[in-house]
């Protein structure tokens, strides 16, 4: 009798661990896509500064801020899928590296900094472009900035996703899968 019930236990857990949760794979890639879409956004401030277009930037700026405002949803896919404790693969590493990156995204404020500096950007427009650019790449004197902490921390949410789901459940597409950085991270300061 035992023989069968360890049996059958061992065979519900391969088929529960076969079985990977698509919406991890999508959270990935609708989380890259909404990071690539800001860093295309804050990619093109300057234009719009030198072409003094208000009005488009003023749109690609609210553009930008919705999918900024998009990504948490995609952060609360895998918040609720990684790292979990009663998962048969469980990864303290990965409770450790999510910790961390969470705490950088929500504790240390840097995700909160970057919506407010793109909704002023979209509420202001150009008046305040050069500036909130500059804070959101780079950061403030008191939160860090995209380049150098959001990104990061985002691109930590991804490798443990990717390997979860290339490990236990073969598919390795996602291998690699890192945050879209915009090309103004070369501005700023280590």
């Amino acid at each position: 009798m035992k023989a069968v019930v360890a049996a059958t236990a061992a065979v519900f857990l391969a088929v529960a661990s076969a079985q990977a949760n698509p919406n991890v794979g999508q959270a990935i890639v609708s989380w890259q896509a909404d990071t690539g879409l800001v860093s295309s956004f804050l990619d093109s401030v300057q234009g719009y500064i030198n072409t003094g277009d208000n009005t488009g930037f003023m749109a690609a700026a609210s553009s930008a801020l919705a999918s900024e405002n998009d990504e948490p949803n995609w952060k609360a896919i895998l918040d609720a899928e990684l790292c979990q404790t009663g998962d048969v693969n469980f990864d303290p590493g990965c409770l450790n590296a999510i910790a961390n990156a969470n705490n950088i995204l929500v504790g240390a404020g840097t995700f909160g900094q970057v919506v407010a500096s793109l909704k002023d950007m979209a509420d202001n427009g150009l008046a305040v472009a050069s500036a909130d650019l500059l804070s959101i790449n780079c950061g403030t004197a008191t939160t860090g900035g995209r380049c150098f902490n959001v990104l990061p921390a985002i691109t930590t949410y991804f490798t443990y996703a990717a390997a979860e789901l290339c490990t236990y459940y073969g598919d390795c597409s996602l291998n690699g899968a890192t945050a879209i950085y915009p090309q103004g991270c070369s501005g700023c300061q280590a």
